[in-house]
């Protein structure tokens, strides 16, 4: 996190919580990343006009050579599902 937010002073704990909530927000990024090495694919960067849901799909699913049309019945259980596990954890 230090290379893209050059900022942050590890000595404040405001800027160890503000580093900390970055990293949470990017492992959904990582997992997809992971997914798509793992299977010899093309990493697929997240775009902004997509939900949370909808973009954690796209970065799964999409390919470079394709574009990718998300099922809003699956961004919808995979919204459903997040919140549910993100909120008994």
């Amino acid at each position: 996190l230090s290379c893209v937010f050059s900022e942050l002073d590890c000595q404040d704990t405001t800027h160890r919580w503000l580093a900390c909530t970055r990293l949470i927000a990017k492992m959904p990024v990582l997992a997809a990343m992971a997914y798509k090495t793992s299977v010899g694919q093309p990493f697929m960067y997240p775009k902004t006009k997509y939900s949370f849901a909808e973009n954690f799909l796209q970065m799964m699913f999409a390919t470079p050579l394709e574009e990718y049309e998300v099922n809003p019945v699956h961004a919808k259980a995979v919204e459903a599902f997040m919140i549910l596990h993100m909120d008994h954890e």
